[in-house]
């Protein structure tokens, strides 16, 4: 008796204490999921995940055939958590390539997109199919992305940096985003409906250094700027018309103030009846939820103007 005791005993210490087996690696979270300080009761203080697409300095294993794994979770208290194997893969500091690291620039582009405009050269895509002129999308500037501009798929698995280059964004494993997120980021970057929204995290977003909800509540919070200021409103006044790239960086700069307009590159479709597409604007500065978007943009660095005209599409 006193022999299964104390087996029994010992096999429930990897649950209750630290780790059976110790081994040093990188774990690379394939799937958002929880990550408890304890697995045996799965306490979990802070509510702790660990994020798709992140990559995690590995400590341990709760056995030689483990079930869990051990990470280190920057921020966390305590900082050392389980995580089930099933929720990503191990990359051995022996076998594993360096990772990139999220960018310690702080130079960015913003691309936004004329939706109307988009739809035009994309129209068998599911956010094209029902734009209508009463959409939010068929008057206002969406969200393409926001764009470190040093790295690219920083930690991310190469299963789905792939996917994301194949174009397979449906295939990417779904975003844990805040609610008021998910519903802003439905309406102003209609391309979720594509799963953009899941492309742009894994190329873009891993190298933020912010989570997933933060990267996308400063990417929203600097398109509504844009879209309560001139360049917005130079577009819906200019429908099915033709505007020059200086019209449009002038708006900018009374926006903005002077010098803005330089940092802006129109983007426009090919063929003879070209359409303005896309605006991709730098900005440069520390980014948070409150950031303000004149002096990111007067900070960035100048651009190239891009295409000289093109006509203001509307939607049919």
């Amino acid at each position: 008796m006193r022999r299964l005791a104390w087996a029994i005993a010992l096999s429930l210490l990897p649950f209750a204490a630290g780790a059976e087996v110790q081994r040093d690696g990188t774990f690379l979270a394939e799937r958002t999921c929880p990550a408890p300080r304890a697995i045996r009761d799965g306490a979990n203080p802070g509510q702790v995940q660990v994020r798709a697409g992140q990559a995690y300095a590995l400590r341990g294993q709760n056995r030689d055939r483990p079930t869990h794994y051990l990470v280190e979770v920057p921020g966390a208290e305590p900082t050392r958590r389980w995580v089930e194997v099933e929720c990503g893969r191990l990359a051995e500091n022996a076998e594993a390539a360096p990772l990139p690291r999220p960018t310690t620039s702080e130079d960015y582009v913003l691309a936004v997109t004329w939706h109307p405009a988009f739809c035009e050269t994309k129209p068998g895509l599911p956010e094209c199919a029902a734009l209508d002129g009463a959409d939010f999308a068929a008057s206002h500037f969406v969200l393409h992305g926001l764009w470190p501009q040093d790295a690219e798929y920083c930690g991310v698995p190469a299963g789905q940096e792939r996917l994301s280059r194949d174009r397979a964004w449906q295939r990417l494993p779904p975003l844990d985003l805040p609610a008021d997120v998910q519903r802003d980021l439905a309406q102003a970057m209609p391309g979720s409906r594509s799963a953009l929204d899941r492309h742009e995290w894994v190329k873009h977003g891993t190298c933020s250094g912010l989570a997933p909800g933060a990267y996308y509540r400063v990417s929203l919070a600097l398109l509504r700027q844009l879209n309560a200021a001139t360049p917005r409103d130079l577009f819906e006044d200019s429908l099915g018309e033709r505007l020059r790239a200086e019209q449009i960086r002038g708006a900018f700069d009374q926006a903005f103030g002077a010098g803005a307009g330089q940092r802006v590159t129109v983007e426009c479709s090919d063929g003879p009846d070209r359409l303005i597409v896309e605006l991709r604007i730098a900005l440069a500065g520390p980014l948070g939820p409150d950031s303000s978007l004149g002096p990111l943009i007067r900070a960035g660095k100048t651009r190239p103007r891009g295409c000289p005209v093109g006509r203001v599409d509307g939607a049919d």
